[in-house]
């Protein structure tokens, strides 16, 4: 397996996570951060990585210290 093969499944594992994250989010309105660890399966150091790409990528996600929730 080439390392360009190698690299693309892995940014693509990294957006179907994150995907699942953001739908999660989106269900909720909103949820803390601990609960999104549980329901998302992800460790909190984890979700610190995470967070960066979820904010970057889904204009309508907000972060304030303590929950994810959709922008009114």
């Amino acid at each position: 397996m080439s390392l360009k093969n190698s690299s693309k499944k892995w940014s693509n594992y990294i957006m179907s996570k994150t995907q699942k994250l953001v739908d999660i989010i989106r269900t909720h309105g909103k949820i803390s951060f601990g609960e999104l660890c549980s329901e998302g399966r992800i460790a909190p150091s984890t979700l610190y990585a995470y967070k960066k790409v979820i904010l970057a990528k889904f204009q309508d996600i907000e972060f304030d210290r303590d929950n994810f929730k959709v922008k009114d």
